[in-house]
């Protein structure tokens, strides 16, 4: 029969001393050049509540996180090819908690707001769906 054992596969596993440099130079840094060739490029953040996910992706001000770092040096580089080409880019912020997909970008029509699982009090944001298609495989809709 077919197994249901899982395989995944890690590019690096930090230790809890990592700085939030040390985590962006050594995982999206290295796809900038792939995302300005076109391609996507995709970063989970996995960890039990309170693991750290939320303060590895935005950081502080003093020391900003992976989703601010790569952005900065994104926009960084397009502003220094600007007068070459034309970018056009397109970004997605998920939160996937208790088998939910929120659009951590965009606010739903309600108006209420919440505390996150990572206690930082916010709006509540759009609830999204998984589809699947048979060409494109899955996808969150949305």
């Amino acid at each position: 029969g077919r197994s249901r054992e899982k395989k995944f596969a890690f590019d690096c596993v930090f230790e809890t001393s990592s700085t939030q440099l040390e985590v962006f130079e050594n995982s999206m840094k290295k796809l900038i050049p792939s995302v300005l060739a076109g391609y996507n490029a995709t970063m989970f953040a996995y960890g039990a509540t309170g693991a750290g996910k939320t303060h590895t992706m935005l950081g502080t001000i003093s020391e900003p996180g992976v989703m601010v770092a790569t952005l900065q040096h994104l926009f960084n580089i397009i502003g220094q090819d600007a007068h070459e080409i034309d970018t056009k880019i397109s970004l997605t912020y998920l939160e996937v908690y208790n088998e939910e997909i929120q659009d951590l970008l965009s606010e739903s029509s309600s108006s209420s707001s919440s505390s996150s699982s990572s206690g930082v009090h916010q709006g509540q944001h759009a609830k999204l769906d998984l589809r699947e298609d048979p060409l494109k495989g899955v996808s969150v809709a949305g």
